[in-house]
C-alpha cells in the first residue's frame, strides 16, 4: 500500500525544516514542478537553485493547519525571515506514485 500523500508531505517538510535536501530530493517526482507568484511551473534543478538557499534563514517555520483530500495536501503556515514581519503563507502539494508532483505557493498576507 501506497504511503498517504498527507505522510509524505509531513516527512517532506520536516526534512525541509531540518534542510535535509539530500533526503528532500528523493520525495521529488522525476517531473516535479514548483510554482509561486515569483516562479512559474519550474523543474527540481531550479527550485534547488532558486527556492531552496532562502529557506538556509527562516527564522520561523510554524504549521498551522494541514488537510489532505486524496492526492492533494494543502499547508498552511506561519514564517518569518529576518528583520521582516512574520508571514501566512498556503502551499499545495500534490502526490503522485508516493513522491511530491507539484508544490504551488500562495502568498499570504503579515500574520
Amino acid at each position: 500500500m501506497a504511503e498517504p500523500a498527507l505522510h509524505i508531505v509531513r516527512r517532506y517538510l520536516s526534512l525541509y525544516r531540518s534542510r535535509d535536501r539530500e533526503a528532500c530530493t528523493r520525495l521529488l517526482g522525476e517531473a516535479f514542478t514548483f510554482t509561486s507568484p515569483n516562479d512559474d511551473h519550474i523543474d527540481q534543478r531550479a527550485y534547488f537553485e532558486r527556492c531552496w538557499p532562502p529557506g538556509d534563514t527562516v527564522k520561523r517555520f510554524e504549521v498551522t493547519h494541514m488537510v489532505a483530500s486524496g492526492n492533494e495536501v494543502f499547508v498552511r503556515y506561519l514564517a518569518k525571515w529576518p528583520d521582516q514581519p512574520a508571514f501566512h503563507n498556503v502551499e499545495r502539494f500534490c502526490v503522485e506514485d508516493g513522491r511530491i508532483a507539484l508544490i504551488e505557493v500562495y502568498f499570504g498576507a503579515a500574520a
